[in-house]
């Protein structure tokens, strides 16, 4: 079983050696590390496992790249950490794609104490950030009532409308208007936020400590 007080990594390459030797040396510092060869089995891993961090290659093959998978997932979760490993330097923009990202050259990827000082420095971007997050957070979600409460953890954990109208055994007219007196209670105005379902669940997953995927 595992244990939740480990941070966990998902170490993403598409060289099985590579991906292999990092996520052992990771396991052997303490770590939690879960490895993928490409994009989707990252993703999977990423839902099943709540990482705090991924350290993904930019070429990973078929499929999409690491700056296209990183992309993704921070939009999902904003608050993850992210190593790039690149033969090359990357351009400012692809820097710029996730605000905890830091980028290893693939030449220095067996010289373990230059990955994990990134890596420890992406982790340690992510936890201020989340920490100043979840305090801003916490007034508003303070704002919900229990039954808010209950739909919006609802919603963090990926549940559909129609879903959380089946489990509470209410009408989905009753659930639709309860989200929409959730996302007025976090001041979530639909034209400043292109999807205040995300942004909500997010709020709650960062207040609450239990990240989901809506």
């Amino acid at each position: 079983m595992a244990n939740d007080f480990l941070r966990k990594v998902v170490v993403v390459d598409d060289e099985p050696l590579i991906r292999t030797l990092i996520a052992d040396k990771l396991s052997g510092l303490g770590f939690e590390a879960h490895s993928a060869s490409g994009a989707i089995e990252a993703k999977k891993l990423v839902r099943q496992h709540d990482p705090d961090a991924l350290i993904v290659d930019l070429d990973l093959g078929n499929g999409p790249n690491g700056i296209e998978l990183i992309t993704s997932l921070e939009a999902v979760n904003p608050s993850l950490a992210f190593v790039l490993l690149t033969n090359f330097a990357p351009a400012q923009w692809e820097l710029k794609v996730a605000k905890n990202l830091k980028y290893v050259k693939k030449s220095e990827v067996l010289d373990f104490s230059t990955l994990v000082a990134a890596l420890e420095e992406a982790l340690q971007g992510r936890a201020r950030k989340t920490d100043n997050q979840s305090n801003s957070f916490g007034s508003q979600v303070s704002k919900l009532t229990k039954n808010q409460l209950q739909v919006l953890s609802m919603i963090a954990k990926g549940k559909t409308n129609q879903e959380i109208s089946q489990e509470l055994d209410v009408s989905l007219g009753a659930i639709e208007q309860t989200i929409k007196r959730i996302y007025a209670a976090l001041e979530l105005d639909a034209r400043a936020f292109a999807n205040r379902r995300v942004t909500a669940a997010q709020m709650y997953s960062q207040t609450m400590g239990t990240r989901g995927f809506a």
